[in-house]
């Protein structure tokens, strides 16, 4: 069963909403099936995202935005905890909440559901060392 959360992880313009239905109506074997938003690797930071009509998988978080089914992978497979495993500085940045939708606060707590108190502790210091840098 998928996740169902009660704030969108991303958000979707009414815009991209209707660009989405079009291409729809024009892919009819992608009718039903929801749109997946996906990380890679690859791009100049090394990963980059993904669009594609795909079928929900077990663990997914599933949502709907402006008549449009949305699909992320479950919020346990986003590679923070490997980053910091591998010894990346990470850090959570929320600053433009008017454009992400999304506060220091909900991001934190989605963070404390798949991190340990060491790794938390680790993403804080680092979000304030990069803030606070010289």
């Amino acid at each position: 069963m998928p996740e169902v959360l009660p704030q969108h992880p991303l958000t979707i313009t009414a815009a991209a909403a209707e660009e989405i239905q079009s291409m729809l109506q024009h892919q009819k074997e992608h009718q039903g099936k929801p749109l997946r938003i996906y990380i890679e690797k690859g791009g100049c930071s090394g990963m980059q995202y993904g669009l594609l009509f795909d079928e929900v998988r077990e663990g997914d978080t599933s949502w709907s935005q402006h008549g449009i089914d949305l699909v992320i992978d479950a919020i346990s497979a986003h590679p923070l905890a490997t980053w910091l495993a591998r010894g990346l500085s990470v850090c959570i940045n929320t600053d433009n909440t008017l454009l992400s939708n999304v506060t220091a606060t909900q991001e934190h707590r989605r963070m404390a559901a798949h991190l340990s108190t060491d790794q938390m502790a680790q993403v804080i210091a680092a979000g304030h060392a990069a803030a606070f840098a010289h």
